[in-house]
């Protein structure tokens, strides 16, 4: 049972790996759709990927200068 609680519950409490939140298991794409640091490709086209959500909005706006 112990296993379970730490391992294998879908409603077990985890941290983020990009952000300092917390979610449940079983929401995890959830939080990965509003995380504003979960890395992203930039909508721009410009070829970026991997960069914090946050700063794709900063992205598009210079590329567009």
């Amino acid at each position: 049972m112990n296993n379970h609680k730490m391992t294998e519950c879908v409603w077990r409490k985890v941290s983020c790996e990009y952000c300092p939140g917390t979610f449940i298991v079983k929401n995890k794409q959830q939080h990965q759709n509003v995380c504003q640091k979960f890395p992203v490709q930039c909508t721009n086209n410009c070829g970026l990927s991997n960069i914090p959500r946050e700063k794709v909005t900063f992205n598009i706006l210079s590329d567009s200068q």
